[in-house]
């Protein structure tokens, strides 16, 4: 980290190796319903692959109260990502969403040429 940035959570990524009853409680209390593609994108044109492949690792991402309420755009070739901000950790969940969007697509958050 750079002086001039601030740590404001962590998020743990993984699997236990063998769940226990507490693991597996935590996760039916915790689980919520995938949203698709088309619930989380708005574009007027085709997606090409580079978004769906991000796309794919969205849909996958944890937020803070399982919402889900990260939304794309892929508009005129652009892509975007926003989010109501209305909540406390919001922000956080937005930067979660980009983050996999760029690991699912192999690193990239901006429109190709």
């Amino acid at each position: 980290m750079d002086d001039n940035e601030e740590l404001t959570c962590v998020v743990l990524v993984g699997k236990v190796a063998a769940p226990l009853l507490k693991e597996k409680m935590m996760r039916s209390i915790s689980h919520r319903k995938i949203k698709n593609i088309e619930e989380r994108i708005i574009s007027n044109q085709p997606l090409p692959q580079w978004v769906q492949e991000g796309m794919k690792a969205v849909l996958l991402a944890p937020s803070a109260k399982n919402t889900q309420k990260v939304t794309f755009k892929y508009e005129n070739n652009i892509l975007s990502a926003q989010i109501a901000d209305d909540y406390s950790m919001d922000l956080i969940d937005l930067g979660i969403a980009k983050k996999h969007f760029e690991i699912g697509n192999g690193g990239i958050f901006y429109p190709k040429k």
